[in-house]
């Protein structure tokens, strides 16, 4: 995790410090390395050795040997056949849930799997507008086209490229750099898709939830009862559904931003909602919109398509 703790929760901190440790075990290295030393592998210590003052009951070190009697945790590599599980010295253990600041007020979403989150929700019961594949996997293209955004990777024929290692400042971000960093062998954006997909949702609400911008409820009866979680405020998560049908159904011209987020709405068929009554005119500007992305862009909306569409199939039989 970057020295810089703006938007970072504890349990983010804590998750990032024991992965680096654990690159650096025995003589290890990270990308951050140089040659006069490591000053996240530095970071990650001090973080570690504070959070033991703070909870000396608390997880044991990420080197120590796990509990004899306590199977060791297993995780599946992306690309890997569902019998080739084994054992990832890189993975983290399960974060706690993240803590909100008291007093944090919500705030518009500046962050594109934010916005996404809200469009495909809806803004007053937080019920989803898309099924969970489909959501799923938008909200993975959704936080690699931010990491793209900030220029730490491009896509390319199918494919990631990483171009900068070092950490974003946003937690979430640093959690899925850090995880293509550690897996290069597995570059197929496809395969980083559906393997993000997995924890996306999850990990989006949690980003979300910790800045104020969802609350939770307690929704069924009390023997059957599930948390559910609720736009904050209506007229913030009413503002991204609201201001991109506006801005299509008048053929406006869409800024960087929302030119991305109307992809991610196309190739999730969540613009059948969006657009709900629209004529083919303005459906068929959505698409030329899309279509003058730029080139990267593109091949990650192709991949979420085709991802999208093989769940389609698979969710209608």
């Amino acid at each position: 995790m970057s020295r810089n703790n703006e938007g970072c929760g504890l349990a983010e901190r804590l998750e990032s410090a024991r992965m680096t440790a654990r690159q650096h075990a025995d003589g290890g290295t990270c990308f951050h390395c140089k040659p006069s030393g490591c000053d996240q592998n530095l970071w990650a210590q001090q973080e570690l050795t504070q959070h033991a003052r703070r909870d000396p009951a608390a997880t044991p070190h990420p080197l120590k040997a796990p509990d004899a009697g306590r199977p060791a945790a297993v995780h599946t590599h992306p690309g890997a056949p569902d019998d080739a599980a084994r054992p990832v010295d890189i993975q983290p253990a399960e974060p706690q849930r993240l803590v909100r600041a008291v007093g944090t007020v919500p705030a518009r979403p500046t962050l594109l799997a934010d916005e996404f989150w809200f469009m495909a929700h809806d803004d007053q019961t937080g019920r989803p507008r898309l099924f969970e594949s489909a959501l799923n996997h938008g909200l993975a293209a959704a936080l690699l086209a931010e990491l793209y955004g900030e220029g730490r990777i491009t896509f390319k024929q199918g494919q990631i490229e990483l171009l900068q290692p070092w950490p974003p400042r946003n937690w979430l971000q640093h959690v899925v750099l850090d995880r293509l960093i550690a897996q290069p062998q597995h570059s197929d954006t496809r395969t980083w898709l559906a393997f993000l997909a997995a924890t996306a949702g999850e990990q989006v609400i949690d980003r979300m939830w910790q800045v104020g911008l969802l609350r939770q409820e307690q929704v069924g009866r009390l023997w059957r009862q599930r948390t559910i979680h609720v736009p904050t405020d209506v007229n913030v998560a009413a503002s991204s559904w609201a201001r991109l049908s506006v801005d299509l159904r008048f053929t406006r011209r869409l800024n960087s931003f929302d030119v991305v987020l109307a992809g991610l709405a196309l190739h999730t068929q969540l613009d059948r909602a969006l657009l709900d009554g629209a004529s083919l005119a303005v459906r068929t500007h959505l698409r030329q919109v899309v279509a003058q992305t730029p080139q990267p862009v593109r091949d990650l909306l192709a991949d979420l398509s085709s991802a999208v569409g093989g769940s389609v199939l698979s969710h209608r039989t």
